[in-house]
């Protein structure tokens, strides 16, 4: 009786170490779309090497953009955009019981994200920078680890402790330090101040850096803490 116990427990345990496995289908790679410039790719154990349209990226794989780059990946109907100087991770990238879920590291830089639902599949989208995390389920934004500009669907952006605020779209916010995120109207009166004095030296291209940024300064993240969650809306 002892040794049958043992081996029902052995094969409990194999059982439920296979289910993950047995659920694992569909998706598990993305598309590069796009490239312009500049634009490296490293898969896992390998070494850098020039992007290619129509290559296929899989979890832990890096993406580097240079000075005026840009690159596009597609996950299904999912669109990520990544802006000039950025650096992005694909951490993980498969799909469960109809669920897509991906999962990317910003080290630098921005990215656009145009998440959408396909073929009775649901997206579970996670962006994570060095301060700041954006949870997407279909909707439409630009996100840079602080500052979020939704364009499509409502935003929760939160800061680390726990503080939060909703961003609708059209709206813009973000997170300075440890302060508490900032009302998405006040956010967009700095923002317009902002670019009417940017717009009078530099033209606007949404694929170079931000022109407020100084030649000499670092390409370091803000030293921030925030979270960004999708809202669900109703139809």
């Amino acid at each position: 009786m002892q040794r049958f116990r043992e081996l029902l427990l052995i094969v409990c345990v194999l059982v439920l170490l296979a289910v993950p496995h047995l659920f694992s289908q569909g998706v598990d790679r993305a598309v590069i779309s796009q490239v312009r410039g500049t634009v490296e790719i490293q898969q896992p154990g390998g070494s850098w090497e020039t992007a290619e349209v129509g290559q296929s990226v899989t979890a832990g794989t890096r993406i580097s953009t240079g000075f005026g780059s840009s690159a596009a990946i597609d996950i299904e109907e999912t669109v990520i955009r990544i802006r000039a100087l950025s650096r992005l991770t694909i951490q993980e990238l498969f799909e469960r019981e109809n669920v897509v879920t991906t999962d990317m590291d910003l080290e630098i830089g921005r990215v656009r994200g145009e998440v959408r639902s396909a073929s009775g599949r649901q997206f579970d989208f996670q962006l994570r920078g060095p301060t700041a995390t954006a949870s997407v389920r279909g909707t439409s934004f630009e996100f840079d680890g602080q500052n979020l500009s939704v364009d499509e669907g409502i935003v929760e952006i939160i800061n680390v402790f726990g503080q939060r605020i909703a961003v609708q779209a059209g709206q813009q916010s973000s997170v300075v330090g440890n302060e508490v995120p900032r009302s998405p109207v006040a956010e967009r009166r700095a923002a317009a101040t902002v670019s009417t004095r940017v717009s009078q030296t530099e033209p606007e291209d949404d694929d170079l850096p931000p022109a407020s940024q100084e030649d000499d300064e670092p390409l370091t993240a803000p030293i921030t803490r925030a979270v960004l969650r999708i809202l669900p809306t109703l139809d």
